[in-house]
């Protein structure tokens, strides 16, 4: 299923949800870049073996920079008050320690690499505790676009 597809599917299940059977029937496979598509392969295996291949891939990390494990976490950092929410696609820790934000955008952004920046600093923001160190361990973000 490409992207078209997958928003003709959409549209028709606005309609009427039975409409997914008829596309069950036409494709084989689902639109990987589906947010819901891409967190259900990615997040909810057991090992995150996927995850961790990809991540590694995307980033080229190998040997001893490679990732060998991650543990996923909550995905959304409330706002304060009156700022905005930060809800990442997946959030994880490696086993060195590092965040891993990975994001997927299906339509475009002009204002992408703003809300890109918002996320990563609300990470940041979540790592520095009262009488600790400003040493921050290193971030690494993915974004999956398709557009």
């Amino acid at each position: 299923m490409n992207r078209t597809q997958h928003y003709s599917l959409l549209k028709a299940m606005e309609i009427d949800k039975s409409n997914l059977l008829k596309y069950q029937e036409l494709y084989k496979y689902a639109y990987i870049l589906s947010d819901g598509i891409f967190k259900i392969v990615f997040a909810e295996e057991k090992d995150h073996s996927l995850l961790i291949s990809l991540v590694n891939a995307m980033l080229g990390l190998q040997g001893d920079d490679a990732i060998k494990e991650i543990t996923l976490e909550m995905q959304e950092f409330p706002g304060v008050f009156n700022k905005k929410d930060c809800i990442l696609d997946i959030i994880g820790t490696t086993n060195a320690g590092e965040k891993v934000l990975v994001e997927v955008q299906q339509q475009g952004d002009d204002f992408f690499r703003d809300r890109v920046e918002y996320y990563i600093s609300r990470v940041i923001e979540n790592q520095v505790h009262t009488s600790e160190k400003y040493e921050l361990p290193r971030i690494y973000f993915l974004g999956l676009l398709d557009f």
